[in-house]
Protein backbone atom coordinates (compact mmCIF):
# COMPACT_ATOMS: atom_id res chain seq x y z
CA UNK A 1 0.00 0.00 0.00
CA UNK A 2 0.99 3.13 -0.82
CA UNK A 3 1.42 6.11 1.45
CA UNK A 4 -0.22 8.57 -0.19
CA UNK A 5 -3.36 5.85 0.32
CA UNK A 6 -2.64 5.28 3.81
CA UNK A 7 -3.87 7.52 7.13
CA UNK A 8 -1.17 10.34 5.85
CA UNK A 9 -3.64 13.46 5.50
CA UNK A 10 -4.55 14.08 1.46
CA UNK A 11 -6.19 16.81 -0.42
CA UNK A 12 -7.04 17.99 -3.86
CA UNK A 13 -8.24 21.22 -3.96
CA UNK A 14 -8.01 24.44 -6.12
CA UNK A 15 -6.82 28.24 -5.45
CA UNK A 16 -8.54 30.93 -7.47
CA UNK A 17 -5.62 33.45 -9.52
CA UNK A 18 -6.21 36.73 -9.15
CA UNK A 19 -7.36 37.08 -12.76
CA UNK A 20 -9.74 34.09 -11.85
CA UNK A 21 -7.83 31.11 -13.55
CA UNK A 22 -8.18 28.06 -10.80
CA UNK A 23 -5.29 26.42 -10.18
CA UNK A 24 -5.61 22.57 -8.77
CA UNK A 25 -3.26 21.68 -6.26
CA UNK A 26 -3.12 18.39 -4.14
CA UNK A 27 -1.89 18.76 -0.44
CA UNK A 28 -0.26 15.99 1.22
CA UNK A 29 0.87 14.66 4.48
CA UNK A 30 2.50 16.89 7.70
CA UNK A 31 5.58 18.54 8.70
CA UNK A 32 7.88 20.83 6.96
CA UNK A 33 5.67 21.90 3.70
CA UNK A 34 7.80 21.45 0.36
CA UNK A 35 5.79 22.77 -2.68
CA UNK A 36 7.16 21.20 -5.96
CA UNK A 37 6.55 22.61 -9.81
CA UNK A 38 6.85 20.46 -12.62
CA UNK A 39 7.91 21.03 -15.88
CA UNK A 40 7.04 22.81 -18.78
CA UNK A 41 4.60 19.70 -20.78
CA UNK A 42 3.99 17.59 -16.89
CA UNK A 43 1.57 18.45 -14.38
CA UNK A 44 1.30 17.59 -10.54
CA UNK A 45 1.03 13.61 -11.33
CA UNK A 46 4.77 13.81 -12.62
CA UNK A 47 5.95 13.72 -9.15
CA UNK A 48 4.24 10.78 -8.09
CA UNK A 49 5.02 8.81 -11.22
CA UNK A 50 8.72 9.90 -10.29
CA UNK A 51 8.49 8.12 -6.91
CA UNK A 52 8.55 11.75 -5.73
CA UNK A 53 6.17 11.61 -3.24
CA UNK A 54 6.63 8.71 -1.77
CA UNK A 55 10.10 9.40 -1.07
CA UNK A 56 9.33 12.36 0.43
CA UNK A 57 6.48 11.58 2.76
CA UNK A 58 8.51 8.80 4.22
CA UNK A 59 11.53 11.54 5.52
CA UNK A 60 7.64 13.40 7.13
CA UNK A 61 7.24 16.74 4.93
CA UNK A 62 3.96 18.05 3.54
CA UNK A 63 3.99 18.04 0.38
CA UNK A 64 1.87 20.89 -2.13
CA UNK A 65 1.66 19.59 -5.72
CA UNK A 66 0.78 22.54 -8.06
CA UNK A 67 -0.74 21.98 -11.40
CA UNK A 68 0.67 25.31 -13.30
CA UNK A 69 -2.01 27.33 -15.36
CA UNK A 70 -2.55 25.16 -18.97
CA UNK A 71 -1.27 21.94 -16.94
CA UNK A 72 -3.42 18.65 -15.31
CA UNK A 73 -6.56 20.13 -13.91
CA UNK A 74 -6.10 23.77 -13.73
CA UNK A 75 -7.89 26.28 -15.76
CA UNK A 76 -6.44 27.05 -19.33
CA UNK A 77 -6.66 30.45 -20.78
CA UNK A 78 -6.73 31.02 -24.60
CA UNK A 79 -4.86 34.46 -24.49
CA UNK A 80 -0.57 34.03 -24.46
CA UNK A 81 -0.52 36.80 -21.73
CA UNK A 82 -2.05 34.79 -19.10
CA UNK A 83 1.04 32.92 -19.25
CA UNK A 84 3.68 35.49 -18.15
CA UNK A 85 5.67 34.76 -15.33
CA UNK A 86 4.20 37.76 -12.91
CA UNK A 87 0.89 35.53 -13.92
CA UNK A 88 2.97 32.62 -12.43
CA UNK A 89 4.12 33.76 -9.62
CA UNK A 90 0.66 35.16 -8.63
CA UNK A 91 -0.91 31.51 -8.98
CA UNK A 92 1.39 30.59 -6.01
CA UNK A 93 0.43 33.08 -4.05
CA UNK A 94 -2.96 32.08 -4.34
CA UNK A 95 -2.00 28.63 -3.36
CA UNK A 96 -0.39 29.54 -0.47
CA UNK A 97 -2.85 31.76 0.84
Amino acid sequence: MSLVNSIIPHRLSEAVAADGVSIAYEDIGYGDPLMLLHGLTESRESWHEAGYVEQFLQRERRLILVDCRGHGRSGKPHDPAAYSGRRRAADIIAVLD
